[in-house]
């Protein structure tokens, strides 16, 4: 986690640190995180142990910019759970195209759907060639 949000030669920092995800000054001490781990929503020690279980900063924080590892803003899902918000967060810049012609131009595709009541993954795969169009839109990598 801190990896990721501080070192520019980890190969996630782009995802993570450069987008300005950050850790609560509290988890730099990593007795405090221990001591904090067990009191974040979602935690049971067995899927925790498991690997059942990640630790998601996303979900908590789906509607707002800040992005911060911390108690308040952090819960334990599992890895599909996870997925569902990771997947469609990071992706490159796109262009959707309404059904009456409109021209959108977006990076997130998750926030794109919420804003026009979307899927994210139809999106998705019409941006992978995968359909051509999801509820009457277009979509194209610019």
């Amino acid at each position: 986690m801190l990896t990721r949000c501080y070192n520019i030669n980890n190969s996630d920092y782009k995802y993570y640190g450069m987008k300005g995800v950050v850790v609560c000054k509290r988890w730099f001490r990593f007795d405090y995180f221990l001591e904090d781990v067990r009191n974040i929503d979602g935690y049971n020690e067995k899927d925790y142990f498991s690997g059942k279980l990640e630790l998601d900063k996303d979900i908590k924080q789906f509607e707002s910019d800040c992005k911060q590892y911390s108690i308040e803003t952090c819960c334990f899902v599992t890895q599909l759970n996870n997925m569902k918000y990771r997947v469609f967060s990071y992706q490159k810049s796109f262009i959707g195209i309404s059904p009456i012609g409109e021209y959108h131009n977006h990076s997130n595709i998750r926030e794109f759907c919420r804003l026009f009541n979307l899927t994210a993954t139809h999106v998705s795969r019409c941006l992978r060639g995968l359909d051509k169009k999801h509820k009457g839109w277009e979509f194209k990598y610019i």
